[in-house]
């Protein structure tokens, strides 16, 4: 029985299989509230809910096991840890792109090895704000060329601005096919 620290952030943690479980497509975490008899529901409940992998608590885990897959344990496009000083293992670090904590193991390996993905290579450090067309207004990177109604984080994804008008503003008309003919 291995743990998954903090999976919700409520600082409950979960009971898994093994440590790897955080990379299976079969994991889903949910709460266990209690003793459950079917037919009559809850028979005694515990005072804090614990959290368990559901489906291992419900069907048991699915033979075979699912291959660990790293890119479910990736936390934003392109992920950096610094790499520890000499002779020491942290317990967990930081994300230096999002923010995000890992623990040490086999999710900060696998984030540690995960390469940027392909369409993201700007940190888009260069920003201009626009009030004009929406009530937000809107972001433009001026070293990709990408849109955004918030102000973007490092590596994000955006859209170019026909895709941002084309999504907010759908147009019902479709366009002529070559069947089509013009009315």
């Amino acid at each position: 029985m291995a743990k998954i620290l903090n999976p919700r952030g409520d600082g409950r943690d979960a009971d898994v299989m093994d440590h790897a479980c955080v990379g299976r497509p079969c994991l889903w975490i949910g709460e266990n509230k209690g003793t459950y008899t079917q037919g009559r529901g809850y028979t005694r409940y515990y005072k804090k809910p614990r959290l368990v992998c559901w489906t291992r608590h419900q069907n048991g885990c699915p033979h075979p096991l699912p291959e660990f897959n790293p890119e479910t344990t990736r936390c934003c496009p392109a992920p950096t840890f610094p790499r520890p000083r000499k002779g020491t293992r942290p317990q967990r670090q930081r994300c230096q792109t999002c923010g995000q904590w890992a623990t040490r193991g086999i999710v900060l390996e696998s984030r540690r090895s995960l390469p940027t993905l392909e369409h993201v290579k700007c940190k888009h450090e260069a920003l201009h704000h626009d009030d004009g067309l929406f009530p937000d207004g809107m972001w433009r990177c001026r070293g990709c060329s990408l849109y955004w109604l918030h102000k973007p984080k490092p590596f994000e994804c955006g859209e170019t601005f026909k895709e941002l008008l084309d999504r907010k503003f759908p147009s019902e008309n479709k366009p002529l096919q070559k069947n089509d003919t013009d009315p």
